[in-house]
């Protein structure tokens, strides 16, 4: 299956850094977003060490056995998520200056025609098939429990002082568990990572009537989507990465 891809992040508006990262690794077959959490924590910080952590872990083991991906499936992406996660623990306990730093993350691996995903937090992954945009991560944050559990609505959810809360964080409990699935490629897939900067306030419907208009163009579909989270008042870092599958 061939991929193009592309990835864009920007600060948001005022800020003075950009506390996501991203990363695009073809030879490992990896792609990621980290948003870090915590505001004077660190945040930059945490979500660079977490997708490097991450690449590095794949490709030692790619090293030392190249049909480690074959034989573990997701479990090689939920080691990977893991090892970040203690890293980044352990580097927030033992330096003041990173003290409790911890960022959000979703990340897909390639396995042939199939895309294994993992993620802690509220960064997300969406797909868009044949003119259908689905989120195919679970927000873990408390609305979004409160929501599942019957004691929020979706519309009460949005206005809420704790929407930002998240419940799993890369860095944030040294045990954590990363949410993990998978979902074959078709030819014409759009897979979209991407930050809560964009996923607050650029709706569903939005992105996909973004990809249905300017498809196959990946670097300008990311630049609008960009360019209408900030237009919709996201004051949030943005960032995204977005895969085609060719047809």
């Amino acid at each position: 299956m061939k991929i193009r891809v592309f990835g864009l992040s920007q600060a948001g508006k005022g800020r003075r850094s950009n506390e996501d990262s991203f990363l695009i690794a073809p030879k490992t077959g990896l792609f990621a977003v980290a948003d870090g959490v915590g505001g004077n924590y660190s945040g930059e910080v945490a979500s660079k060490m977490a997708v490097d952590a991450m690449n590095n872990y794949i490709a030692g083991k790619f090293e030392t056995d190249p049909l480690a991906l074959q034989a573990k499936g997701g479990g090689l992406l939920a080691e990977a998520i893991k090892d970040a996660n203690l890293r980044v623990y352990l580097k927030g306990r033992s330096e003041e200056k990173y003290r409790e730093m911890a960022c959000t993350v979703v990340a897909g691996l390639l396995n042939r025609d199939e895309l294994l995903i993992g993620h802690m937090g509220d960064s997300r992954l969406y797909l868009v098939r044949n003119g259908i945009t689905e989120q195919l991560t679970e927000d873990h944050t408390w609305v979004n429990a409160q929501i599942e559990s019957g004691n929020l609505t979706p519309e009460e959810a949005k206005t809420h002082k704790m929407r930002g809360a998240v419940t799993k964080a890369i860095g944030a409990e040294a045990g954590a568990e990363p949410g993990l699935s998978s979902i074959r490629i078709k030819p014409g897939d759009y897979f979209l990572f991407c930050s809560d900067g964009l996923a607050d306030v650029v709706q569903r419907a939005e992105i996909g009537d973004t990809i249905a208009r300017l498809g196959p163009k990946i670097r300008k579909i990311s630049e609008t989507l960009v360019d209408l989270a900030v237009g919709q008042g996201s004051a949030d870092d943005i960032t995204v990465i977005l895969l085609h599958a060719l047809k």
